[in-house]
């Protein structure tokens, strides 16, 4: 029986480790600042975002400076970071790591509110 499970092709092995934690939401955009923009924010945790533009492709390569304004149930956040990967019309962006955009991004995402 062992060896008929050995068959199956399995990423098992392949794990990603998160630590913290991810919030995916459809309704929450990102304006950019540098090309006026709206993306859909696809996911975002404390320490970046994975943003989606539908119809077009992005301009952003990698290493890129991303400023702009996340948009969520009338609250604004002025934010700055770096894109790190970019596919399609996809692209994944990492906060600046200091603590006062640290200390924004939190109170942005505290649900307790």
């Amino acid at each position: 029986m062992e060896r008929r499970f050995n068959l199956i092709k399995s990423d098992f092995e392949k794990h990603e480790k998160r630590v913290l934690p991810r919030f995916p939401f459809c309704y929450l955009t990102f304006k950019s600042d540098d090309t006026s923009r709206v993306y859909e924010i696809k996911d975002i945790s404390h320490t970046g975002m994975q943003l989606s533009l539908k119809d077009d492709a992005h301009r952003f390569g990698e290493d890129s400076l991303m400023k702009g304004s996340i948009h969520w149930l009338g609250k604004n956040l002025e934010i700055a970071g770096t894109v790190k990967w970019t596919t399609g019309n996809r692209l994944g962006v990492e906060f600046a790591k200091c603590r006062e955009v640290m200390d924004k991004v939190q109170d942005f995402l505290n649900i307790n509110e």
